[in-house]
């Protein structure tokens, strides 16, 4: 199995090292060689950007996909970690295949990143722009007009969704630039060394990086808007053009694959314009990661599955909502956690589970499944017998019922394990039991009645743990029965006397 899951993370990093390579190679063929070329070989150049960006990327989603669900599966649940690849994948089949062939225009996904991430849709409303001509001999009126209605829409699509679902619905569903990547190539992330998490230190620089990224971003559409409606503002259109193109390519595209090289798979994520803006949203959508659904074991899964590097564990331990601005609402957190105690939410989810908990008759039924399906995790991740209280009142019982005159008690060790722990050897002077050994399996057999004159119990061991506890030894004038063990195994019941 190990052996596999090696073989799988080895073909993440190939073709996450073939994306990388590729799409440094086009982005700079397309913005650098292809202005100089010939149109044959700029023709050339454009096809390939486009084969590429489209189809071979939409390729390496659903493969990728499918293998990182076949790793990530070995190690718990993975419910919404597969509605994030499931959400990527539809979101690369709709922007990357069915729309360029139904639209026809092969770039729609300049136009899946609303404001501020790029002015591009707004440079395509000024027709001296440069992306305006050379786009427009393509694809005319109609089909400049028909981009922006598609930006439009997705946009609208995506603060809609946010207020709805939180940040998870732009930044681990529809984001095509990181999101997509830090999900289908999380195994394979980073490719050299092992992954980081993100110290205090860098979380304070990351913070300043989002708020200077957030005015930039803000700074290049507010000036396009003030451009486009005739107000006089300093600094010429083509500079603007070329200045944004620049910061694009070197601290994003660049950086984003610098991360993902050698840090993380998020780092962008952490200074992402509409992720600072989405994530404010989230704010007012009350995102939150609940940590009180059961009692939270202390384990540190949440904290390790974590890309943001939020710290999880402590939030849990007492009780508070992790409502971090950071937080992706990825929920490789939540599908980790071993005792189930936490569940991603906004607003709008919780008004859905109280309808549901309202109208759905099996409601209750399947919350009970859920209690005994966690108890029943819980009690597996620490390794607890499921022996109750109640089997061992029925020892108690069986006991009381053997026919003794003077009982007494020397030594109770309840231990349950795979093998019997023996009890130290005791020194009597009439010994006639000397040990009495029976072995269960998940079940109380009763111990077979004896009649004797004068006995008495000088020690019952009831193993339940892999150590023996033993009470302090007692001297006893006539002991009959030495020891009593009763052992909890998976192996056959059975009964030996010993005849001292």
């Amino acid at each position: 199995m190990v052996k596999k899951e090696m073989v799988e993370v080895r073909i993440l990093k190939i073709i996450l090292i073939t994306y990388i390579l590729l799409c440094l190679a086009i982005a700079g063929l397309n913005y650098g060689y292809a202005s100089h070329a010939s149109e044959k070989v700029a023709n050339f150049i454009n096809w390939f950007w486009h084969f590429y960006e489209n189809w071979v990327k939409t390729i390496f989603i659903i493969i990728c996909s499918y293998l990182t669900i076949k790793i990530v599966k070995t190690q718990g649940r993975l419910a919404m970690r597969k509605r994030n690849l499931i959400g990527f994948i539809i979101t690369a089949l709709v922007v990357h295949i069915i729309g360029p062939i139904l639209l026809q225009n092969k770039e729609l996904y300049f136009f899946t990143m609303p404001l501020p991430w790029t002015s591009t849709p707004l440079q395509l409303l000024y027709s001296n722009s440069s992306f305006y001509q050379s786009h427009y001999p393509i694809w005319g009126t109609l089909g400049i007009t028909t981009a922006l209605i598609f930006y439009i829409c997705f946009s609208i699509l995506v603060i809609v969704g946010t207020f709805l679902f939180g940040r998870r619905w732009q930044c681990s569903t529809l984001c095509l630039f990181n999101g997509f990547a830090s999900e289908i190539f999380e195994p394979a992330i980073p490719l050299i060394g092992k992954s980081k998490k993100i110290t205090p230190r860098k979380k304070r620089l990351f913070l300043v990086l989002r708020w200077i990224f957030l005015i930039v971003a803000l700074f290049f559409t507010l000036w396009w808007v003030l451009f486009l409606l005739g107000v006089t503002v300093p600094g010429d259109f083509k500079v603007m053009s070329k200045v944004e193109s620049f910061k694009y390519l070197t601290t994003e595209l660049l950086m984003a694959m610098f991360f993902w090289v050698t840090f993380i798979g998020r780092g962008y994520c952490n200074y992402c314009p509409v992720g600072t803006i989405v994530a404010i949203i989230s704010k007012i959508a009350g995102q939150k990661i609940n940590t009180t659904n059961t009692k939270c074991i202390q384990c540190s899964k949440c904290n390790k599955a974590c890309p943001m590097s939020i710290n999880i564990k402590e939030f849990a331990f007492t009780g508070q909502m992790v409502k971090d601005i950071n937080c992706v609402g990825c929920g490789h957190c939540v599908d980790i956690c071993p005792t189930k105690t936490l569940s991603y939410s906004t607003n709008f989810l919780e008004k859905l589970h109280t309808i549901n908990k309202k109208y759905n008759k099996n409601y209750k039924n399947n919350e009970s499944n859920l209690f005994l399906e966690v108890m029943q995790d819980t009690l597996v991740e620490q390794k607890l017998c499921n022996i109750t209280d109640e089997v061992i009142d029925e020892y108690a019982v069986e006991m009381l019922d053997e026919k003794v005159e003077d009982p007494t008690v020397d030594c109770i060790n309840v231990t349950t394990d795979k093998s019997t722990d023996e009890l130290p050897d005791k020194t009597v002077e009439e010994p006639i039991v000397d040990c009495i050994d029976i072995t269960t399996d998940k079940s109380t057999d009763e111990l077979p009645d004896k009649t004797v004159e004068e006995p008495t119990v000088d020690c019952i061991a009831i193993t339940k743990n892999k150590s023996t506890d033993e009470l302090p030894d007692k001297t006893m004038e006539e002991p009959i029965v030495d020891c009593i063990d009763i052992t909890t195994d998976k192996s056959t019941d059975e009964l030996q006397d010993k005849t001292m």
